[in-house]
């Protein structure tokens, strides 16, 4: 009776250790999400790109200013795709982080119900 307590006890303790550590992982798919600000500065930089373009094509601007103009945005647009790539690598390297961390507290699971059979097994053989 005794030693179902303990294995219980370790059991229910074991899982929420496990909650804990994993709880912030699955929390990542809320960092990924855009939210409205960075998803309109990367719209208003391509279509000011497209603008640009368009105003060039249509002899509004004139090739010195068209020049300045598309490298300014360019590198804008570069930062935020960068930034974007970073989240999602980010990203990856939690699922990565999270599949070791279960395989690590099934590892530690498995060893300690072996180890608690083992004693089982002896205490019923000395009786």
């Amino acid at each position: 009776m005794e030693l179902s307590v303990v294995l219980i006890g370790s059991g229910v303790l074991l899982m929420v250790t496990f909650y804990w550590i994993v709880k912030p992982l699955r929390t990542h798919e809320d960092n990924y999400k855009y939210d409205d600000e960075e998803r309109d500065e990367k719209e208003a930089i391509f279509s000011t790109l497209n603008e640009i373009e368009f105003d060039y094509q249509t002899k509004k601007i004139s090739d010195e200013d068209y020049q300045e103009l598309k490298h300014g945005y360019q590198v804008e647009a570069m930062l935020v795709l960068k930034k974007e790539e970073l989240e999602i690598d980010n990203i990856e390297v939690n699922e990565e982080l999270e599949e070791e961390l279960e395989k690590e507290i099934e590892r530690e699971l498995e060893m300690e119900v072996q180890k608690e059979l083992g004693k089982r097994r002896k205490v019923k053989d000395e009786k």
